[in-house]
């Protein structure tokens, strides 16, 4: 008994599996972070700006408030505008903690 692979079938099976890049977080980037955000239990995204963004019209936001907007079809998961690049909350969240440890000498 003898199958055929069609054409189809096999440029599904050669497709390559996509990986995300991921992008290092520098001391300085991280110490960015931490001059406009702080961690907020209560936050959706788990950070509030500290500052005002200087953002305008509905981008704006002020000290206090919620930092980030949730992605599409992703519960859960929010994406935080800052000086022209995109993160995810959690990238933030967590380079915030390392120099926070890292600062307290725990690291």
């Amino acid at each position: 008994m003898t199958t055929e692979i069609t054409a189809t079938q096999r440029r599904v099976a050669l497709k390559k599996t996509h990986r995300s890049r991921t992008r290092t977080i520098s001391v300085q980037q991280a110490a960015r972070f931490n001059a406009v955000f702080s961690l907020c239990d209560t936050s959706p995204s788990g950070l509030v700006w500290k500052e005002w963004n200087r953002g305008i019209g509905a981008r704006s936001r002020e000290a206090g408030e919620t930092a980030g907007c949730q992605k599409n079809n992703c519960p859960g998961v929010y994406f935080i505008g800052l000086d022209g690049k995109r993160w995810y909350s959690r990238v933030v969240i967590s380079a915030i903690q390392a120099l926070q440890e890292g600062q307290n000498g725990n690291l």
